[in-house]
């Protein structure tokens, strides 16, 4: 799965960067809004991950110029703000999830997930293909029930592929 992550501050990138690689996620980077918008319109991610407190446009208002240029890539806040206020703008200018600092490396992953596999037209944490299952929260592979031993890189591989089948 490949991630935007959009945060200016450097030691926020590392930790959080460490955290989504540890997941298996691969991580692009940027901290403007002006370059969150240019990657979200120039390449396909499966999330963005932004703080709105950029240091030249309102993140919020990156999210709401990327939904009305109609990219399709789901945005989850990622800020220290706690105010329902925030969550109601978040959400409102076309965010899909917002967590709030400090967070959880599980929780993160879980609701990174969650929202990854419900853009995706996936409900379940399982995906399935014929015999074949894949638990997207334990990473386990099955085929008529017994379990298949992947590496980390044959797992992305199947899970994307078996994410894109929900658009074909």
């Amino acid at each position: 799965m490949r991630i935007l992550l959009v945060e200016p501050n450097a030691r926020k990138v590392e930790e959080t960067t460490r955290h989504m690689e540890k997941a298996g996620f691969t991580v692009d980077h940027v901290d403007t809004g002006h370059d969150a918008l240019g990657m979200l319109k120039s390449y396909n991610y499966d999330l963005a991950v932004m703080n709105v407190d950029l240091p030249d446009v309102d993140g919020f208002e990156v999210i709401r110029i990327s939904r009305a240029a109609r990219v399709p890539t789901p945005v989850m806040v990622l800020a220290e703000e706690k105010s329902a206020t925030a969550k109601v703008r978040a959400f409102s200018t076309g965010a899909d999830d917002y967590v709030t600092r400090p967070y959880e490396s599980m929780e993160l992953t879980a609701r990174m997930q969650a929202v990854i596999r419900r853009s995706k037209g996936y409900s379940e944490p399982t995906l399935r293909a014929g015999h074949l299952e894949l638990c997207l929260g334990s990473r386990e592979v099955s085929v008529h029930g017994q379990g298949v031993h992947l590496t980390g890189k044959e797992y992305m591989i199947l899970e994307l592929l078996l994410l894109a089948r929900a658009w074909s």
